[in-house]
């Protein structure tokens, strides 16, 4: 276990959007462990849920050190999540430009990436160490005085304490009896599908039945107990209620992606903590819309050390051990909500000053491609502010022999980089399907 307390200037924070829902999500989650992997002394990893829980480990990373943002997908979640803070990172990557040049998918699966998606990952780390590589990456970086999102622990939004009391017996619900639990369901369409109109009965009275429940994972990443979340999530909605349930990224709602927003406002929520934390309580009260019910790793299984740092890019035996423990633990509480007759009140989410403008965030905020496929404020290069970036074209791969072996920057030396892109540009099968 690391010494989690960050110091200032002495590394730079890899911050990638680590959704849940979207498959270039797990892809950002595995660039930026490979890479911290390579540069174990030089890089930390940015838990957004934990940020926006107000965790101040996170909130002086994100406010000490220069970032790079790894977004997904063109919503851009982690960008605006930075717009946000006030905070602007030295360059962005984003993983869909990387598809587009590698002409390679992510695969199909999201619970767990194909090889497609893991080599995917491993383009996007090298990407990245690219980027650490580029001797303006420090320079670019001013250090706010203070965030502009207060940290609930202020007191302001949602605040930092102790929601156990926030169960389904406290919500109007209790535990349903045999002959409720046992009465047949209807099938549940998809969420997507569902009407958020107010079906009548013959008495024209509103119906009370949960029809589709929606999961918030803390999805945290380095923690041992948000990697564990986002597995049991999957677990739940894909394997054992599917069409039934669908997970709710935090990231995405933090972002204001629509999406997401409905799901939270039109269904009742399941919040699933990995530690102490609580950030995926947390988050559900801080966007204005509590979770009806909780579940707690740590209180399931208090052994556990779920708030332990861990960078292995995949789950270990131990965590798919208690993932499967949590996913059962959430079933019970998700089972409980469909077959009870709770009246769900929707209601509108709260952003806290969030503008959603995905298309057009990086020219606002002023990132330009630099010709590396990076994306940095090219007006303040131009201007002389910072040096500029080696020349590397965008299509050339990088090997490890190709990197500088000295630049006075970050990763000085690659020893370790061909565990990372060992495979990656070796010709492919030509039956092998991407």
């Amino acid at each position: 276990m690391i010494d989690p307390t960050p110091t200032a200037n002495a590394k730079t924070v890899l911050a990638p959007c680590m959704g849940v829902g979207k498959i270039v999500a797990s892809v950002t989650r595995r660039a930026a462990y490979l890479v911290k992997g390579q540069c174990p002394e030089d890089v930390e990893l940015l838990s957004i849920p934990a940020l926006l829980a107000g965790d101040p480990h996170e909130r002086a990373l994100l406010q000490n050190h220069p970032s790079i943002v790894i977004d997904g997908c063109a919503l851009r979640c982690a960008a605006h999540i930075y717009r946000l803070y006030g905070v602007e990172p030295a360059a962005k990557i984003e993983v869909n430009q990387v598809m587009k040049e590698k002409k390679i998918g992510p695969g199909k699966t999201r619970k767990e990436l194909e090889n497609v998606g893991k080599r995917l990952a491993d383009f996007t780390a090298e990407r990245v160490l690219l980027a650490l590589n580029d001797e303006g990456i420090e320079a670019a970086f001013v250090a706010p005085d203070d965030l502009s999102q207060p940290s609930p622990d202020a007191g302001i939004g949602c605040p930092h304490r102790d929601l156990s009391h926030l169960k389904i017996e406290q919500t109007g619900m209790s535990t349903p009896p045999k002959e409720m639990s046992a009465r047949p369901k209807q099938a549940i369409a998809p969420l997507d599908t569902i009407s958020t109109a107010e079906p009548k009965t013959e008495n024209h009275k509103p119906e009370t039945a949960v029809r589709a429940v929606t999961v918030i994972p803390c999805q945290g990443i380095k923690r041992t107990g948000g990697r564990i979340t986002q597995r049991a999530a999957y677990d739940v909605v894909e394997d054992r209620f599917l069409g039934k349930s669908q997970v709710l990224c935090i990231s995405a709602l933090a972002g204001g992606v629509q999406e997401d927003i409905e799901m939270f406002e039109n269904y009742p929520s399941v919040a699933v903590n990995g530690c102490g934390l609580r950030c995926a309580s947390i988050a559900a009260e801080h966007h204005g819309i509590p979770a009806v019910a909780h579940v707690d790793l740590h209180l399931l299984d208090p052994e556990y050390k779920g708030d332990e740092f861990c960078y292995e890019p995949d789950l270990t035996e131990r965590e798919l051990l208690e993932s499967k423990k949590l996913a059962d633990a959430v079933s019970v509480e998700v089972e409980k909500l469909l077959s009870s007759d709770l009246a769900w009140q929707r209601s509108k989410v709260d952003l806290h000053g969030m503008v959603v403008e995905p298309g057009r965030i990086n020219a606002l905020t002023g990132y330009a491609d630099n010709g590396q496929g990076i994306l940095v404020q090219l007006a303040k290069r131009s201007a002389g502010i910072l040096p500029a970036s080696p020349s590397v074209p965008v299509s050339q791969s990088v090997a490890p022999s190709t990197l500088p072996a000295e630049t006075g920057a970050h990763c000085t030396d690659y020893p370790g980089l061909k565990n990372v892109v060992a495979t990656m540009f070796k010709p492919k099968p030509k039956s092998e399907s991407v």
